[in-house]
């Protein structure tokens, strides 16, 4: 079952509970509404008249009105889980007194039931699906969706079936009885679950905040897809009413007594859903290929070419075909299409837009709708009304092809909430360095002369080869005094340095970045070859330069396609480096590769930023509520060969699919063992992954197979995969080995809270940094008063505090064990000591300086995050955890 549902229905595991109990809930109401629906549309059409139904539709948008007002104001107090059970109840009680009106024989008791049919029918389209649109977002909406939209159909399938035969077995009026029974379990079924599934922040405070009518057109032209949300509520149902009373004139004229027209509902509606429950099974794969707003064209297309048939032939035939074809785009591609538009509305507005389109915008078309088809029939035939339909339906095609194209616009308002406007920023910085805009027009005359007129000279200038000779100086100071030195004069000797200090701390970086944005076109042809460095900074920071220079047709085709194939390699390593045994290798390096290819898709992302000026704002969004929005407009942005690959990766695909799907389009190697896999991994360009293999390779233990691969990097150039290498080749002949030292330190750093955010690489820079120091008991560490210089990691041993505030007042402890430290407050205060802090036996410690640190959080700004989230922790009097933002699994169970 589960590989079914992987595989074949692309359900993801941590979706599969949730899916299957929604399903469940959708085909059980809908089963039962099939049902009620038959018996109310035959009992009506014959026993009270198919004339009266436009006055029907318009009283039922008056007292939909009124209902969803009601439920609007009550639903800040009960979730829809506990609005929906009240309304199972309700008609528990209705139906059950409108069953004994029918057998009394009161005229009055089908209109009622019209009404209560018609009027279910919108509270279920509010408030049931707003259930679905809070557990899954608009990305797995356009996976799921269309699979509860076929549970829903398998539903009405079983019950149009049934309705025969139960009315054969029970009698046609005893299918009344069965509805209110069926309402009073599911009502019951609702209220005896505690809570519904866990609901999706989608605006403030989670309530939608009431907006007056006058405010609507405003909101409108401010947001396209509100707009479009409008027309999606308004014109299908002034239209699909003008049908529903066509198709009944014509049914009802068709089949003379109420047995025949029970029995054609109940065989025509089933057959023609159950096809649709087959479609829709693969729907979710034609979303994903054309598009969300080119599905939604499906429609308007549909009813503008059954209005124009129903013009040209009112019979049986036309009305029966047009009824198929019509449910079929309706619940197979535009329901499951709208409710993915819901879930790309902008926060502020979103849970407003729910109950305003659903309710108050689908009741304003059908009382339209009503209200036309009233004041036209005694003057136009039901014929007659096709032609009027058929242009509202083309007018719907135009509202449409507008929309896709302000569709880039209204995903971007939803993730521009409160987003930083990085072009602004960097804008910004280069008018401030050299008075200059980032990306300065190549076509104007004189530019070169302009821009060095109005470029500020420094008081000092320096001479050439100093400058040049500054650059590899150690003290960033004067890196930075050089940097900007060489910047004034654009020297092309300076070239190389500049893009070797792209690897360098923040702040010189950003100098070499701005500096190399001067040169313009002329080195060019150096950072495309540059590009294949592996540094990570430095290939950032050419990307940096090539957007800000304005570089529009620098190629980042190649690199692009190279760091897609190695996530996809990398993913496939990680499914084989299960850790097991008891063995730190395997966890270590599928950590590490797991960091490289979060590494790896923000080089892709700095790449497209070259040419899509949007591509970080999506970026920040990714790791924001609004993540399904940025992939969406990711989706619609990038070209589509890349979008297939790029997007798998952003999503929580299982690896076993996400390499199946690379496998189509990259050269991914042939799945293998685990041993294959770590003889890839040690030809690899990164360092610490070949130091990694060399461990792993180690730990796995005595045998010849790993020999080759040991015996290659033990001749690498860098110093510690050698001893890895050494430590994997020695195991693998069945000697002794000692860990490599940087490893264990790996290891030892890892155990500590204050780092459990950090990557490989970040913890790797530590460890360059930390030197151990042993403290004999009695021996103070650190003296309160006195400023510190290091930052303490214990190791083993205990410290004692003797005097001192704790800091902020908080409760600090009297003792710091293995896996505490000291001195995080004064790399940042440069302040005494707060407190004493002695050895109470042998302390093993790891010493960092300060200065050093300070150096190194320049280059991983991750390590001073992970500082300012261990004040914080303690500020509030809590043990210093490390909080790390994931967009949150889907919890809320069916």
């Amino acid at each position: 079952m589960n590989k079914f549902l992987l595989n074949k229905l692309n359900v993801f595991e941590n979706e599969r509970r949730s899916l299957l109990g929604l399903c469940v809930l959708f085909c059980s109401v809908f089963f039962f509404m099939a049902l009620f629906r038959n018996y109310v549309d035959t009992t009506f059409l014959k026993r009270y008249g198919v004339q009266q139904i436009p006055l029907m539709l318009g009283i039922n948008s008056v007292a939909t009105f009124a209902v969803l007002g009601l439920f609007n104001r009550i639903s800040s107090r009960l979730g829809d889980a506990r609005l929906l059970a009240g309304v199972f109840l309700f008609y528990a009680i209705a139906t059950s007194f409108l069953y004994w009106g029918v057998h009394a024989g009161i005229d009055l008791s089908y209109p009622l039931l019209f009404q209560l049919l018609y009027l279910q029918d919108s509270l279920l389209l509010v408030y049931l699906w707003n259930i679905a649109c809070d557990v899954f977002d608009s990305r797995q909406g356009k996976r799921l969706f269309p699979l509860i939209t076929a549970a829903q159909v398998l539903g009405v399938v079983g019950g149009n079936f049934a309705t025969d035969g139960l009315a054969w077995l029970l009698g046609r009026d005893q299918i009344l009885a069965v509805y209110a029974g069926s309402c009073l379990i599911l009502g019951l079924a609702m209220l005896a679950r505690r809570s519904g599934p866990a609901q999706r922040d989608v605006g403030s405070a989670g309530t939608a905040r009431r907006r007056r009518l006058v405010e609507v057109p405003a909101l409108m032209k401010k947001y396209p897809i509100v707009r479009y949300l409008v027309i999606l509520g308004l014109l299908p149902n002034i239209l699909l009413p003008i049908f529903l009373y066509q198709f009944n004139v014509i049914v009802d004229q068709g089949f003379t007594s109420e047995h025949g027209l029970l029995s054609f509902f109940s065989i025509f509606r089933g057959s023609m859903t159950l096809v649709v429950f087959l479609l829709l099974l693969a729907m979710g794969r034609v979303y994903t290929r054309i598009g969300v707003v080119n599905a939604s064209l499906a429609l308007p297309l549909d009813l503008g070419v059954l209005f124009t048939a129903l013009t040209a032939s009112f019979s049986l035939y036309t009305a029966v075909i047009g009824q198929f074809i019509t449910r079929l785009v309706q619940q197979a591609v535009a329901g499951p299409v709208n409710k993915v538009l819901f879930n790309l509305v902008p926060r502020e507005v979103a849970n407003w837009a729910r109950v305003f389109v659903r309710g108050t915008v689908v009741k304003a078309g059908m009382l339209l709708g009503s209200c036309a088809m009233l004041a036209l029939k005694p003057v136009l035939s039901p014929r007659q009304l096709a032609p009027l339909a058929a242009l509202l339906a083309f007018y719907w095609i135009y509202e449409t092809l507008a929309f896709r194209r302000q569709f880039r616009l209204a995903l971007k308002q939803v993730i521009t909430h409160d987003a930083v406007d990085f072009d602004r920023i960097d804008s910004l910085r280069l008018q401030n360095q050299y008075g200059l805009d980032p990306a300065p027009a190549p076509d104007e005359g004189g530019d070169d002369q302009a821009r060095e007129r109005a470029r500020p000279r420094p008081e000092a200038s320096l001479a050439a080869d100093d400058a040049l000779e500054m650059m590899r100086d150690p003290d960033p100071m004067v890196r930075v005094q050089a940097v900007a030195s060489m910047a004034m004069r654009r020297d092309m000797r300076a070239v190389h340095p500049l893009v070797a200090l792209l690897r360098d701390q923040d702040m010189v970086h950003k100098l070499a970045v701005d500096a190399l944005v001067q040169y313009g076109e002329a080195v060019r042809p150096f950072l495309e070859a540059s590009l294949d460095d592996p540094h990570l900074r430095q290939r950032q920071g050419i990307l940096e330069v090539v957007r800000l220079g304005g570089m529009k047709d620098f190629d980042t085709g190649p690199m692009i396609m190279e760091e897609l194939s190695l996530i996809y390699n990398r993913t496939g390593a990680m499914q084989r480096l299960s850790p097991g045994r008891g063995l730190s290798g395997p966890a270590l390096l599928r950590s590490h590769l797991e960091a490289c290819n979060r590494e790896g898709l923000g080089l892709i992302f700095h790449a497209l930023w070259v040419r899509h000026k949007d591509m970080r704002l999506m970026q920040s969004a990714l790791a924001s509520l609004d993540a399904s929005a940025a992939v969406e407009l990711l989706e619609v942005t990038v070209e589509r060969p890349l979008a297939r690959l790029l997007i798998p990766l952003l999503e929580k695909m299982p690896p076993t699919k996400l390499i199946a799907l690379g496998r189509k389009s990259l050269p991914l190697p042939a799945s293998g063992g685990l041993e294959s896999v770590l003889m890839h991994l040690a030809h690899s360009r990164d360092r610490m992954i070949r130091l990694l293999s060399a461990f792993t390779m180690g730990e796995l233990g005595p045998g010849p197979g790993f020999l080759p691969a040991a015996g290659m990097l033990l001749e690498d150039e860098d110093g510690r995969v050698r001893e890895a290498a050494r430590y994997a080749y020695n195991r693998c002949l069945g000697l002794e080995a000692d860990m490599p030292e940087f490893v264990e330190r790996i290891k030892q750093m890892d155990g500590f809270a204050l780092f459990l955010s950090l990557g490989i690489r970040e913890i790797e820079a530590l460890v360059s940094l930390a030197r151990p120091a042993v403290y004999l008991p009695g021996e103070v560490v650190v003296q309160q008063g006195r400023e510190e210089t290091a930052l303490v990691l214990v190791l083993s041993g205990t410290l004692l505090r003797e005097a001192g505030e704790a800091m902020g007042g908080t409760d600090q402890p009297e003792t710091i064990g293995p896996g505490g430290w000291l001195g995080d407050l004064g790399l940042f205060t440069q302040a005494g000591a707060e407190a004493t802090w002695r050895a109470r036996d042998k302390v093993e410690t790891l010493l960092i300086p300060f200065g050093q640190l300070s150096e190194v959080m320049n280059i991983y700004p991750g390590i001073g995050l992970t500082f300012c989230r261990n004040f914080a922790a303690r500020l509030q009097g809590r043990d210093a955890t490390v909080a790390i933002y994931d967009p949150p699994e889907q919890t809320g169970q069916w």
